[in-house]
């Protein structure tokens, strides 16, 4: 279950995401890339 810790921890670790993990798996908006707009959707799924 998704709560707001979700939200700042996927904020605060964009960088991480993007350089070590596949984009796809953290690509919420389908834009292929790691961006504040994929925050915005991971707050949208609270």
């Amino acid at each position: 279950m998704l709560d707001f810790d979700d939200v700042v921890a996927y904020y605060d670790n964009m960088e991480w995401i993007e350089e070590k993990v596949p984009i796809e798996s953290f690509d919420y908006n389908k834009n292929r890339l790691i961006d504040f707009d994929d925050v915005v959707k991971l707050y949208d799924m609270l």
